[in-house]
């Protein structure tokens, strides 16, 4: 495998995956503010031009990964019959 716990629930598995998204998120939010904020030419308020920007964002993401990510580990394209079959045991009832 590739460093990672065989499957979810595995202990620290959530908390680095909550530590990773925390900082992602504010990073990606932050540099969004910050270029929203040098725009002082318009007659929208500011917290519009956010409000615009993040959801667009947010929606963009959802749509992607939408589409890239797969219904069940047995579809995934990106692990291998190994991985597929340590994932699909242990998402089955």
């Amino acid at each position: 495998m590739d460093g990672l716990p065989a499957a979810p629930g595995v202990s620290g598995w959530p908390t680095r995956t909550a530590i990773v998204f925390s900082a992602f998120s504010s990073v990606v939010n932050g540099l969004i503010i910050h270029f929203a904020s040098r725009n002082t030419d318009t007659s929208v308020a500011f917290w519009k031009i956010i409000f615009i920007a993040l959801c667009g964002f947010t929606g963009l993401w959802a749509i992607l990964m939408w589409s890239i990510l797969p219904n069940a580990p047995h579809d995934a394209f990106f692990l291998s019959d190994p991985a597929r079959d340590v994932h699909s045991s242990s998402t089955s009832a």
